[in-house]
């Protein structure tokens, strides 16, 4: 049996680092090690930590190395998993992050799958497994935006194999890697005043890999729509995006034609649900830089193997940016900000609307039950109904 590193990257999690250490102390064997980063977390993280280390709740024989930073790291992840990589002394890796929390069964077989093809003179470099997402407000599971890919991918191998692992959502918790074979190729996370670093990373890993292989099993549930959350940006960080672009593309040959296509096609998937998202501050600098981004791409392969797989509203704003139509692109994708701004504006109202009614009911009842009912709290529900009044504007 392998040992294996279990890395948990953390930043801010405090309400749910105790679910997910505990989790992973349920999936890990004797021999296996948790490391815990946390990056100079400002709530109680790191005391969360420092108490679970005293728990008990790993099993004898588990190793528990928790590096607590004091000063926060420029960017996203990165710097964090780098340390952790670099104390891993188990031939497998794997990683968490703070927020969410591992399936024990899905963990445990897709573990035992890579084990089973370590052995040999071609042994496995990463498998890829399933997860489903956690919706926070609406306390709901869903599943990932690449859920499509999934069909018969089992059975792909070579180019075919990394070229679907390519297609699919970049996160380093979905996969286990084979330790020696990150070492030797000297992989890292890139490290910057940016975030989404994990793209260029698994560009980086699948295109070292020897061999890839999927196993459709949920190892990890991953927490969505929390406050502070990476994937809730919508402002300058995105532009990111264009900096791993350039990174990805540094490391493809110029006769490497089919990476070529997919890198592009990875850049305008992730431009598209950009677009969805983008704040109005954001969208000249985004534009200035998506122009740039696309001002190299042969017209022949972007029109031929692009730009077709995409919506006809994206098509649109893409091509606009490609033949350097900025005002164009700039109007479409303001009015798709404007729309998002006015749907989120009437759900706050109906949301108000509800909270008033509710007040009036309870108004109602107190007056017909004047004698009994504690002045404080019939003064506390009228300040409260005149705020919710005056937050909803005249429309209430």
């Amino acid at each position: 049996m392998s040992r294996l590193s279990l890395i948990v990257t953390s930043f801010d999690v405090g309400p749910w680092i105790e679910a997910a250490l505990q989790g992973a102390a349920r999936v890990l064997r004797p021999g296996d090690e948790l490391i815990v980063v946390d990056d100079a977390s400002r709530d109680d993280s790191p005391a969360r930590i420092r108490a679970f280390g005293q728990s008990g709740h790993l099993a004898p024989g588990v190793a528990f190395r928790p590096v607590l930073l004091g000063c926060n790291t420029p960017g996203g992840v990165g710097p964090a998993a780098n340390i952790g990589m670099s104390l891993a002394q188990g031939e497998v890796l794997a990683f968490l992050d703070g927020d969410d929390w591992l399936d024990p069964e899905g963990f445990d077989a897709v573990r035992d799958r890579f084990e089973e093809a370590l052995s040999g003179p071609a042994p496995l470099d990463l498998l890829i497994a399933n997860y489903t997402e956690w919706h926070e407000g609406l306390n709901a599971p869903r599943l990932p935006a690449d859920a499509r890919l999934w069909h018969g991918v089992e059975t792909l191998e070579g180019e075919d194999a990394r070229s679907r692992a390519l297609e699919m959502i970049a996160v380093p918790w979905r996969k286990l890697y084979r330790r020696d074979f990150i070492e030797t190729h000297g992989l890292r996370f890139p490290e910057g005043d940016f975030f989404f670093e994990d793209n260029p990373f698994h560009w980086a890993v699948c295109r070292a890999a020897t061999r890839i292989a999927f196993h459709d099993r949920v190892l990890c549930r991953h927490r969505i729509a929390r406050p502070g959350q990476t994937m809730a940006s919508s402002g300058p960080e995105l532009l990111a995006f264009f900096t791993h672009f350039r990174t990805i593309m540094a490391g493809i040959g110029r006769r490497e034609h089919h990476a070529r296509i997919l890198a592009l096609r990875w850049l305008a998937q992730n431009m598209s649900w950009h677009m969805e998202r983008m704040r109005l501050d954001t969208i000249i600098p985004w534009i200035d830089a998506a122009r740039e981004a696309l001002a190299d791409v042969p017209a022949r392969l972007w029109r031929r193997e692009v730009l077709p797989h995409y919506d006809v509203w994206a098509r649109e704003i893409l091509q606009a940016i490609r033949e350097d139509r900025l005002d164009l692109a700039e109007r479409r994708i303001m009015a798709i900000a404007c729309a998002r701004n006015a749907r989120q504006a009437e759900q706050q109202l109906q949301s108000l609307q509800g909270e008033i009614d509710r007040l009036r009911a309870d108004l109602a009842e107190i007056r017909g039950n004047a004698t009994a009912t504690d002045p404080d709290e019939t003064d506390r529900l009228l300040q409260e109904f005149e705020r919710l009044r005056h937050a909803s504007g005249p429309a209430t």
